[in-house]
């Protein structure tokens, strides 16, 4: 059987954890910090207990946190439904509704954010907004905004 996106990135890291894998405006993100933060992103999406297969909606630009998240929400076994950042308030609402998405994870500083947050009240979807930055501490924060406490939670078969 082959790898799963996620087990070859792990491969991958785990032979190169000091090599840079992801650069974005100044930072400089290792495999080593890439993997522990989709650890992290897992960890914290896992004990949200949703189940199998739930949809997470993913309103980040190109950065590395979105492919921390992503990967980390595959690794959680969430099915990851990436939301244009460039689109309006009202048609990503509507495509947060079609997909059913139980979680939308975003960018807190996207413009259109606080609009969304409101539009997707009436849904049974939570929204957690992420502060994006360049900041050479981003990799590790990235697990504690979205709820990581340190314990492991574990991977997804």
């Amino acid at each position: 059987m082959r790898d799963s996106l996620v087990q070859a990135l792990n491969k991958v890291g785990a032979r190169k954890r000091e090599r840079v894998a992801l650069r974005w405006r100044d930072s400089r993100w290792t495999y080593g910090a890439l993997l522990d933060a989709i650890a992290g992103t897992r960890n914290a999406l896992a004990k949200r207990r949703c189940g199998p297969a739930t949809r997470v909606a993913l309103l980040i630009r190109n950065c590395p946190q979105y492919v921390a998240v992503f990967y980390g929400a595959l690794d959680a076994g969430y099915a990851v439904v990436p939301l244009n950042t460039q689109e309006r308030a009202s048609t990503l609402a509507r495509q947060i509704e079609h997909s059913g998405a139980r979680l939308v994870i975003g960018d807190a500083q996207h413009p259109e954010w606080e609009t969304l947050h409101a539009a997707i009240r009436h849904l049974d979807a939570e929204a957690i907004g992420l502060e994006i930055t360049d900041a050479q501490d981003a990799p590790t924060k990235l697990p504690q905004a979205l709820g990581d406490d340190g314990t492991v939670a574990a991977p997804s078969a």
